[in-house]
């Protein structure tokens, strides 16, 4: 099996490097701006390469992201865009890698922006398949769309 196939599921089946979820920000952030090269407090770099004009994601929604992972010098590990088939995760519910919670925080639907992690905010000290121990990494996330979380209805009384 390809590792682009097996990928996601291990971003989602992270045991010690990853994060809970956080709660969900009221506004957007002033960090929004296209190819603007930005550093947060954590270490996460990160620039725009386009800006979307779609609704935030809010916690429970399902984001459907394209993404691409390579390492610094280009060399590529997981790609959603090669075969089109974009990763589903549902927002600040599913733990995944602390730079994908992070930037994905920071995003709205239709945003594209490029990442870099240092170790500490990927897989940390563990390997994951092709990833060494250790690696900064690179990803390019882009939000196709925002499925709304499922609302759920009281059920219906029994008559009496």
């Amino acid at each position: 099996m390809r590792l682009t196939h097996l990928l996601p599921l291990t971003l989602l089946a992270l045991l010690a490097q990853t994060t809970p979820p956080t709660t969900t920000p009221a506004t957007q952030p002033a960090e929004r701006t296209l190819n603007k090269e930005i550093t947060t407090p954590s270490g996460l770099h990160y620039h725009f390469t386009h800006l979307g004009d779609g609704p935030l994601p809010q916690t429970g929604d399902t984001l459907v992201v394209h993404g691409i992972g390579t390492f610094p010098d280009g060399k590529e590990f997981w790609n959603t865009r090669t075969d089109n088939k974009p990763w589903e995760y549902r927002y600040n519910t599913d733990r995944v890698i602390k730079g994908c919670t992070e930037i994905m925080l920071l995003m709205r639907q239709g945003d594209r922006v490029i990442v870099t992690m240092k170790p500490e905010l990927a897989y940390g000290n563990r390997a994951r398949a092709e990833i060494p121990a250790n690696s900064t990494l690179v990803f390019d996330y882009e939000i196709l769309s925002i499925k709304p979380k499922p609302t759920t209805t009281a059920p219906a009384t029994a008559p009496r």
